[in-house]
This record gives structure tokens, sequence and C-alpha cells, in this order.
């Protein structure tokens, strides 16, 4: 990969959208799309691959279970606003 290549980019872009998720909280979902746009072109130019690992695997297990979690909970404290009626 050549010096100031894509992952210059991705890593300028990253950065970005670190100190703005901080300092700009109102315009995270901007900075999002942002960081979305860059991995996609990188994904279109072949300079991005993805391979599954025992650590990627472990992760996407554990966002699965939190997600099953999610959708089961009976907590209505997080749905004050929400009327539930029994």
């Amino acid at each position: 990969m050549k010096i100031g290549g894509f992952t210059n980019l991705f890593e300028k872009t990253l950065g970005f959208f670190a100190i703005g998720f901080v300092l700009f909280p109102k315009f995270a979902p901007l900075f999002f799309i942002l960081l979305i746009t860059v991995v996609l072109s990188g994904i279109i130019k072949k300079e991005v691959s993805f391979q599954f690992n025992v650590i990627s695997s472990l992760f996407l297990l554990f966002y699965f279970c939190y997600l099953i979690g999610i959708i089961f909970t009976s907590d209505r404290f997080h749905f004050q606003s929400v009327k539930i009626e029994s």
C-alpha cells in the first residue's frame, strides 16, 4: 500500500470522526455518514478486505446475543415515554 493512499485517508477520517463525535455530538450522524462513505469507496476500489478470525467471530456472536437481549427485554424503565397498556 502506498503512503498517502487509502490507509492514510481512512486514518484521518477515523480521527475526524472521533474528534467530531466528542466535540459536536449533534453532528454525529454526518460524521458517521462520512466514515461509511470512505469505507464504501475503499470497498469499491478493492483496498478494503475483511477476513473472519476468532476475535471477529466472538464479537459477531456477542452483538447477536446483545441484539436478542434487547429485543426480549421487559425493562419498562427505558420505555417510559411509550404508552404500553396491559
